[in-house]
C-alpha cells in the first residue's frame, strides 16, 4: 500500500500538515513505514503533479488534517481513500491508520462531509497553550492600518 502524506518535514518524525494544500513536504510511504519518495512543495505545480498521480491510482491513501475545495474537486473522480489526521507525526498517523483508529474516508464521503471535524487531536498537549494576544499595550491591533499608524506615531517618543 502506498500512502501520500502531507507533512511539515521530510522525515517520519515530522508532523502531518493541518491542510493538504499548505504542506511543506509530501512523503510517499509504503506499508512497511519506509519512505519511498519525498517531494518539496515549492509551487502549486508540485501539488498538482502529485494529485494527477493520485487520480491515476498510484496512491491508495492520502493523509492530511484537512483537504480544501480544489483538492476535493480534483479527487472527485478517483477511488483514492483519504485519512483526516493531524497533530501527530507521520509515523504515528500511519500507526493510527494501521490499527484503524483514524478516520479513513472515500472521496465521495469526503465531499459529503465537507465540514467534518478532525478525528484525532491531542487535546492534552493543546490544553495549556494560550493564544498570543494580538493587541499591543495601546489597545490597537498591530495588524490593522489604524494600529500600525498608532504604533508608528506614538511608539517610543515619550507620548
Amino acid at each position: 500500500m502506498k500512502v501520500l502524506v502531507a507533512a511539515l518535514g521530510q522525515t517520519m518524525d515530522s508532523f502531518v500538515a493541518k491542510r493538504f494544500e499548505h504542506a511543506a513536504w509530501y512523503l510517499v510511504v509504503d506499508s512497511d513505514l519506509h519512505i519511498l519518495e519525498t517531494a518539496r512543495h515549492q509551487s502549486p505545480h508540485d501539488r498538482h503533479a502529485l494529485m494527477q498521480r493520485a487520480v491515476a491510482g498510484e496512491f491508495d491513501l492520502l493523509v492530511a488534517g484537512k483537504f480544501g475545495d480544489t483538492t476535493r474537486k480534483f479527487l472527485r473522480t478517483s477511488s483514492v481513500r483519504v485519512a483526516l489526521l493531524h497533530a501527530m507525526t507521520v509515523r504515528e498517523a500511519l500507526e493510527h491508520i494501521r490499527t484503524e483508529q483514524g478516520t479513513v474516508l472515500t472521496t465521495a464521503e469526503l465531499e459529503s462531509e465537507k465540514d467534518i471535524a478532525v478525528a484525532t487531536v491531542r487535546r492534552e498537549e493543546n490544553r495549556f497553550r494560550r493564544a498570543k494576544s494580538v493587541y499591543s499595550t495601546t489597545g490597537y491591533s498591530s495588524d490593522s492600518s489604524r494600529g500600525h499608524h498608532h504604533l508608528q506615531q506614538y511608539g517610543g517618543r515619550g507620548h
